[in-house]
């Protein structure tokens, strides 16, 4: 019995209209015999520094992982980084990055439910939007001041959502159920999962009152993820025969990536890189240097991912039954 292929929606296609749109748009305002110009000119030495700076990007994200995960089950820093880095290739070529959660697959193999790990998983990207928008924040302050208003009501609506997430899953009778349960087939669908959404609930909200100590470490960990992030971009203007102040850039990288959560665009595809660009530009940094930089990172990172999947393949080899 054959099985219908998949259907695309009408709002992903939207969103890659969007996408390809501003890409266009982008292409249309640049020179691109200068961007090749500054991708060849790139500096080695320079290009391998930032690569490295990638690499200990992942090592800080794995231990911040590792640190929530302790709660759980102390498991070793090199076995978390692998499965960190399994997720994280996954990440790059799945739309919102939600290949990222295809860790907890590895943490159940670990003896960490579902419900237990997707909720570490989730709380590690709580933490990490809240880390960043706080960064947003203070460099629209610093360096725009109240002058940028939308760029801070933006901040603020961002705020409030995240706020309501947290408020969502830590409440005792998670909002909603009771109306779900008087549909039949959701109320069965409820019932069968109504264990793991307690535990999930649970797990999400224990963090908050019993593991503070671990809460705060993985707070200052993303700090410093954040920090390495932005001396890796600033490396990569060097890269290019370029500068840009680490700071200013830990605050383009904030926004950037809080503006990909903006559902216009397939992962904020497009409208990450108009942002990039803008801000670079506020800063005499013209549009083909931002654009070569922003090349120069992806074309890194996925190599990186390739050697990774590599990994994965001689790991799941290694793995297969003779």
């Amino acid at each position: 019995m054959s099985s219908k292929p998949a259907r695309i929606s009408r709002a992903t296609l939207a969103k890659g209209a969007v996408s390809a749109a501003i890409i266009a748009l982008i292409i249309s305002r640049i020179q691109l015999r200068t961007v090749g110009a500054l991708l060849l000119s790139a500096r080695p030495g320079y290009l391998l520094l930032a690569a490295a700076m990638t690499i200990a990007q992942l090592a800080i994200g794995a231990n911040n992982s590792r640190l929530l995960l302790n709660t759980q089950r102390r498991l070793p820093l090199t076995r978390v980084f692998k499965y960190y880095c399994f997720g994280w290739t996954a990440g790059l070529v799945s739309l919102g990055k939600i290949g990222e959660f295809s860790i907890t697959y590895y943490l159940k193999r670990e003896g960490i439910p579902y419900s237990k790990s997707l909720a570490i998983v989730l709380l590690d990207k709580v933490v990490t939007l809240a880390v960043y928008l706080f960064a947003a924040v203070c460099g629209t302050l610093w360096f725009f001041g109240l002058s940028n208003w939308m760029l801070l009501a933006f901040d603020g609506a961002v705020l409030a959502g995240l706020l309501a997430v947290m408020f969502f899953f830590m409440r005792q009778n998670l909002p909603g159920m009771a109306l779900l349960a008087k549909i039949p087939k959701l109320n069965r669908i409820l019932e069968s999962r109504l264990e793991s959404l307690r535990t999930f609930r649970e797990t999400f909200a224990e963090f908050f009152h019993l593991h503070r100590a671990a809460l705060a470490q993985n707070v200052l960990g993303t700090c410093c993820k954040l920090a390495v992030t932005s001396l890796n971009g600033s490396i990569l203007f060097v890269a290019i025969h370029r500068q840009i102040n680490p700071i200013y850039m830990m605050f383009v990288i904030a926004i950037a990536a809080i503006m990909a959560l903006v559902p216009v665009s397939l992962s904020g595809l497009g409208v990450t890189d108009a942002t990039f660009i803008y801000l670079a530009s506020l800063v005499k940094i013209p549009a083909e240097a931002a654009v070569a930089t922003e090349l120069l990172s992806i074309a890194s990172a996925y190599c990186i991912a390739l050697l990774i999947a590599g990994l994965w393949a001689v790991t799941k080899h290694a793995e297969a039954p003779p």
